[in-house]
């Protein structure tokens, strides 16, 4: 991971005009063949409807379900058949990890591959959160599936991922290319991208790593034209920005199936002759593309701007589930059901189970920001990590990433403020331990306070420089921060950023009596955490947060942060530092869990504990401060510094090839 987090550029997104493909931007027609594709992505585990508490009861407004998406592509192809048309259905990627039922992955189950088979998918590749538990445990995924020999039935290319000699994952048939002859006579090619950002955010793909975007989508194209194929798409788990500077850097690309940045492109993107389209997530659409292919290139006949014909179908109550598909899911949810009630010693009896009341929806918005989810989420860890450790916790991180939805009450009068299990997991149900468990799970450990600053620095830091993944949300500690201040300066030409680790302008602590909630806003029992401060905290966050946080220093040594336990000593191993509760590795699933069935009561909530509505908006625990960057003072004192500082650099350039070609 520090490799991935070292290494990772910078890139920025590239605008380019969306232009509708009609019969006026086409050579005149001779011959032309048409076909259909389907795809979404993101699909993360969306098997049932949306939420759950919801799903069943008179006027619910539910989103998703891989047996509702069944329907629309049974329906779709017969109505295609009539008129002898094909239809391909295509996935770009994690369709595994996002919803307890991924968890069956550790119980010896395949459930997403499997019923997006029965669904009639035709092609997949691969996206980041594949690797969740491990390319190993994805190894034995496929081959559940009977992998490599079903690869003929349903292939995955992953054009870009490396696979080291005698890995498990380079005995499941993964492909580079894959060609689909229609019955009309196009030959259809396909390959598979697993983006930069997407590659940076995969730390459980261990050794598994992935080659140039650009240069295997141009070796990609020149084996499928070789190959015969007439058109070509790539599955692309890249995002939208990225998949827009390939397709202007790469020609010869048709369309493009994007994924893992959750956009829905009601409007598709084309760059030059190249189609971008995305859906999403979790089955909220399904993209119906319908394409034609004369002279040579590919036109979209259902273009929202040409023609009232649908291009993303809502994955809503609307649409009825597939008998045999909603059969196969019922019996996974038996099996998820019993997963549950043995995890949770029988408190949990069903993934449907109403846990928790709230007369609003708990957002996890803004972006690059505290928001509702994250304070419940690090109040939530403070307070059992508190209980579960035995000493009171002085902090709690989470970041933004690992939180994955809002938590949305039922609306239905029937069932309205209920939150079942089911979408209270979803969001904060990622990863795995060393147990092999569901559940990254919580630790313990020790910082200075001058630590606990830095750890705000890094927060800033990488979510300025790579997104609101490593956004680190907080309890316990609260500061102001100058976002434009995290950097002294990007060098010119190199595009490097140098981190000043000034962008914490102020800190605080809590320092009230006992293992009580945080109180709501800042007030006395918070104290200013000086710059320099060696007094030792009590910190919980997971594992995940963990293993990234100490790595940052390693690659900018002022922001060096060492896990330590008690007396100081710095921790050898990670795991030492798992809490754990019952004899089990304690989850921050179940930390949420507890934490929101410990609360009170109220005669509006049907007697289920309430969200307390602390959690209905933001509460000032991190506050951006306007602040002039440095860079701005740089130019103040001229242009003669900034050259000055890279003629130093280019002199030890120089100087260090002079000493290499002396000892040569």
């Amino acid at each position: 991971m520090l490799t991935r987090i070292a290494t990772l550029l910078l890139f920025g997104a590239v605008t380019f005009q969306a232009a509708a493909a009609s019969s006026t931007d086409a050579p005149a027609m001779t011959t032309h063949k048409d076909f259909t594709i389907l795809h979404s992505n993101d699909e993360h585990a969306a098997l049932v409807p949306s939420p759950v508490a919801e799903f069943g009861s008179p006027g619910a407004r539910t989103r998703g379900g891989i047996a509702r998406v069944a329907m629309v592509i049974e329906r779709i192809r017969a109505e295609k058949s009539a008129a002898g048309e094909e239809v391909l259905v295509v996935s770009s990627g994690d369709f595994i990890s996002g919803s307890p039922f991924s968890w069956l992955v550790l119980n010896e189950s395949s459930p997403e591959l499997d019923l997006m088979q029965m669904a009639g998918y035709d092609v997949v590749t691969l996206g980041n959160h594949e690797f969740d538990y491990g390319p190993e445990i994805l190894a034995e995924y496929l081959k559940r599936l009977g992998y490599p020999a079903t690869a003929a039935k349903l292939p995955i290319v992953a054009s870009n991922t490396v696979i080291p000699d005698g890995h498990a994952l380079g005995e499941t048939g993964l492909r580079n290319t894959y060609i689909r002859e229609l019955d009309n006579g196009l030959r259809v090619g396909f390959f598979g991208l697993m983006g930069k950002h997407a590659d940076s955010v995969a730390p459980m793909a261990e050794s598994i790593t992935f080659a140039d975007q650009h240069e295997t989508a141009r070796a990609m194209v020149a084996e499928l034209r070789n190959a015969g194929a007439d058109v070509i798409v790539l599955l692309s788990h890249s995002g939208e920005a990225e998949e827009q500077e390939l397709a202007a850097a790469v020609p010869g690309i048709d369309v493009i199936i994007g994924g893992h940045t959750h956009a829905i492109l009601a409007m598709p993107i084309r760059v030059g002759s190249t189609l971008i389209v995305q859906t999403g997530t979790e089955y909220q659409y399904l993209g119906k593309l319908e394409l034609r292919f004369e002279n040579g290139r590919v036109v979209m006949r259902n273009h929202p701007t040409v023609t009232d014909k649908p291009y993303l179908i809502p994955i809503n109550d609307d649409i009825p589930p597939h008998p045999a598909v909603e059969q196969r899911v019922n019996e996974y949810r038996l099996q998820l059901n019993q997963m549950l009630a043995d995890m949770t010693s029988g408190i949990l009896q069903s993934n449907e189970q109403p846990v928790v009341y709230s007369a609003f929806t708990v957002s996890r918005n803004p972006r690059l920001s505290e928001t509702p989810m994250g304070n419940l989420v690090a109040d939530a860890m403070l307070y059992q990590g508190s209980i579960v450790s035995g000493r009171q916790v002085d902090v709690a991180f989470q970041a933004s990433g690992v939180i994955r939805g809002n938590l949305e009450p039922a609306r239905t009068d029937v069932n309205k403020g209920q939150i079942s299990f089911h979408d209270l997991a979803k969001t904060i149900g990622l990863g795995s331990g060393p147990d092999n468990k569901p559940g990254y799970p919580m630790i313990s450990a020790y910082l200075t306070g001058t630590e606990l600053r830095r750890a705000g620095e890094v927060s800033i830091l990488l979510s300025q420089l790579m997104g609101d993944t490593y956004f680190l949300q907080t309890s316990g500690l609260r500061w102001t921060y100058a976002p434009e201040r995290s950097l002294w300066l990007t060098i010119p030409f190199l595009g490097t950023p140098i981190p000043s680790g000034r962008a914490i302008q102020q800190a605080w602590i809590y320092r009230g009596n006992g293992m009580s909630v945080m109180p709501s806003r800042l007030n006395d029992r918070f104290v200013e955490l000086p710059r320099t401060d060696e007094q030792l905290y009590h910190v919980v966050s997971d594992f995940y947060i963990a293993q990234f946080l100490p790595m940052v220093g390693d690659v900018v040594p002022h922001l060096a942060i060492t896990l330590k336990d008690e007396q100081g000593n710095p921790i050898n191993s990670l795991e030492e530092r798992i809490l754990y509760y019952d004899g089990r590795e304690y989850k921050v699933w179940q930390a949420v869990t507890d934490y929101l069935m410990s609360q009170s009561t109220q005669p509006t909530s049907g007697m289920l504990p309430a969200i307390p509505a602390r959690y209905q908006g933001k509460e000032g625990r991190q506050v951006v401060v306007n602040k002039r960057p440095y860079s701005h003072w740089f130019g103040y004192i001229g242009g003669l510094s900034v050259a000055f500082i890279i003629a130093l650099i280019a002199n030890r350039i120089r100087a260090r090839k002079r000493r290499e070609v002396t000892t040569t």
